[in-house]
């Protein structure tokens, strides 16, 4: 079922790009609304979506959750590393993990993949993060994942860094991205001139935080 998946995305991919991937973000959110209605904690919920996600291949390990964000990878995609593409596919995983944590936590939220085996990552992960984190940024397109990779390619890690942390120096950026310091406040401040964050100090170095 992982071959017939996978031609399924390259399809998408080849007819609509990225954009047409949308159909399986919201496809995603189908299987918790018919599936997982009565789940009551993230967990729970992981443990039942490897087992519709099982014939696909793809297993998803217990999420991190710092505050009301979490992070989840997989510790295989039998469907995303036999892909190679310059986006995220896996945009019906991201979509059940949104429908999921929204369940859990009654409010709205958005789910996006950091990183993807497609694109020759380790792993993927996903950040899920409060749908009001963007509405507040006061962005006129949300950060969706698909508005993220809109972005230029050199900001899209430092974008969806800040996403999960919600307020970090550079070097803390630089942690998650696994890049210089003084690369990623350039890339920071790049951000702040976009209107997506807030420049501040903290202990005499610079410090930002997406804008509220």
């Amino acid at each position: 079922m992982s071959s017939a998946f996978r031609s399924i995305i390259k399809e998408l991919l080849e007819s609509g790009g990225e954009g047409s991937l949308i159909l399986l973000y919201n496809g995603g959110r189908r299987i918790v609304d018919d599936y997982l209605k009565d789940v009551k904690d993230v967990q729970t919920g992981i443990e039942k979506l490897n087992e519709i996600f099982a014939p696909l291949g793809i297993e998803l390990v217990p999420s991190e959750k710092n505050l009301d964000i979490y992070v989840v990878r997989t510790s295989k995609n039998e469907v995303a590393s036999a892909i190679k593409a310059g986006v995220p596919v896996c945009h019906m995983v991201a979509g059940a993990l949104s429908a999921l944590v929204e369940l859990v936590e009654g409010r709205a939220y958005d789910c996006h993949e950091f990183l993807c085996m497609a694109r020759g990552d380790p792993y993927c992960e996903f950040v899920v993060h409060p749908a009001e984190y963007v509405m507040k940024a006061g962005v006129t397109s949300p950060l969706t994942a698909l508005a993220v990779m809109k972005l230029p390619k050199d900001l899209r890690k430092t974008a969806m860094a800040m996403i999960r942390l919600g307020e970090a120096s550079p070097e803390e950026v630089a942690k998650v991205t696994n890049s210089s310091p003084a690369e990623e406040k350039e890339r920071l401040r790049k951000l702040v001139r976009m209107g997506y964050l807030v420049e501040g100090v903290r202990e005499g170095k610079s410090i930002f935080r997406l804008a509220r």
